[in-house]
């Protein structure tokens, strides 16, 4: 938790859109609603997502395909 917003008692959902690739990596990580006033939240939940392992891609007729995903990251205290 970013220490800025825990001691400003900030919670929160950031809300984010990314790519996972025909080979499982993700990219393209954009943000899409952050919390207001924690901009340190919205950070930390990009480098979370950029810093995850690799998935396992989507398919489309039994073939690995890129798929678009949405997630949201609940920050409470």
């Amino acid at each position: 938790y970013p220490q800025p917003e825990k001691g400003k008692q900030l919670q929160g959902s950031v809300y984010l859109k990314f790519i996972v690739t025909k080979k499982g990596k993700v990219t393209n990580v954009e943000l899409l609603n952050g919390v207001p006033g924690g901009p340190n939240l919205a950070r930390e939940a990009v480098r979370l997502i950029q810093n995850m392992p690799d998935w396992f891609p989507a398919t489309k007729n039994g073939k690995p395909v890129d798929a678009e995903y949405y997630l949201s990251i609940p920050f409470k205290l």
